[in-house]
């Protein structure tokens, strides 16, 4: 929860405002690469934003509870949770994003099974960057061609 004076800093600072009543509900670009995002911010962004095109989270403050927010968006097109605490067992907080094209989640905790699953709800992705592990290589050999549409950089 944001005290008053948060919130007034972070309606000047992100929105040039001093009410809420000026807030869209769609903005372009939200975050930078390394940037100081933290949850409280995502908490502020997420209250009166429902639909973000380009969201980078990558290197930010963002905890693992604070990632539990993204439920709270309706549509991204370009999510880079790169460096985040994504796992497996958290996925939930961007299954519902059926509109994403490009996912960018190196350096996270997702398996193999994890990035299936992605590519299975995704329909629609077209780019996905992620790290696999070298032992998993036979696994995902296939997968080019059983999603043809999407590009696949999966590093070792």
């Amino acid at each position: 929860m944001l005290s008053k004076s948060q919130e007034k800093y972070l309606l000047q600072t992100y929105f040039n405002t001093k009410n809420n009543k000026n807030i869209p509900a769609h903005i372009s670009q939200f975050g930078v690469p390394d940037g100081d995002t933290t949850d409280e911010t995502l908490f502020f962004i997420t209250k009166y934003v429902k639909a973000i095109d380009r969201l980078v989270l990558r290197g930010s403050y963002v905890t693992e509870e604070g990632l539990q927010l993204l439920k709270k968006l309706e549509q991204v097109y370009y999510l880079d949770l790169g460096s985040m605490a994504l796992h497996d067992g958290n996925l939930d907080c961007i299954l519902h994003l059926h509109q994403l094209e490009y996912l960018y989640i190196k350096h996270t905790n997702i398996t193999v099974k994890g990035i299936y699953r992605l590519l299975h709800t995704f329909t629609g992705l077209q780019t996905l960057v992620a790290n696999i592990k070298p032992e998993d290589e036979l696994i995902v050999a296939p997968w080019h061609e059983e999603f043809p549409n999407c590009e696949l950089t999966l590093s070792l």
